[in-house]
């Protein structure tokens, strides 16, 4: 039998669409208008919550923001993922389909709109690989990530706690 599953699929894609018809004009703008828009965008995402319009043009700010700072092109697969996430759903991937970028994605666009965000991330070795690693992407978007490890002491875990984005494992 056919299953309906009850968050359907199609909403997501036409938000897809939408990031990426978004993400013409994002391309289009220098560093300062970058910057200027993406100011406007944080305060209308951070008074309206994590509302459909806004979170477009968050995701597809954070999208230009991960290439710009990253040289990493966002896939649909991805961008849909972060969608999902932000929709309070869990997105399940296969391996080499992103879920690094995915994540980010998502925890960018809950940052902006001044969530303080928790990444799970199953070892020390990747909370530290992808903190370090998507630096670029948070500073680009005028956020601090962080990391917490099992060897940190409780005032580190604590400054680390205080960033607008910490990765963390669930034994952290």
């Amino acid at each position: 039998p056919r299953v309906r599953w009850p968050w359907g699929r199609a909403r997501y894609a036409k938000q897809v669409d939408a990031v990426r018809d978004a993400l013409l004009t994002w391309r289009e703008r220098d560093e300062p208008a970058f910057a200027a828009r993406l100011r406007a965008v944080q305060a209308r995402i951070g008074r309206d919550g994590l509302a459909a319009e806004p979170v477009v043009e968050a995701l597809a700010a954070t999208v230009e923001a991960a290439r710009r700072s990253l040289g990493m092109e966002a896939y649909d697969t991805q961008i849909r993922a972060a969608l999902i996430i932000l929709d309070n759903r869990l997105a399940e991937m296969a391996t080499g389909e992103g879920k690094t970028l995915a994540a980010a994605l998502a925890a960018a666009v809950g940052a902006l709109a001044g969530t303080p965000v928790h990444v799970l991330t199953a070892n020390d070795y990747l909370v530290e690989r992808d903190a370090r690693s998507l630096t670029p992407l948070f500073d680009r978007l005028g956020l601090r990530v962080s990391f917490v490890t099992g060897p940190m002491d409780e005032g580190q875990r604590r400054v680390a706690y205080g960033a607008s984005i910490c990765y963390v494992t669930a034994r952290a």
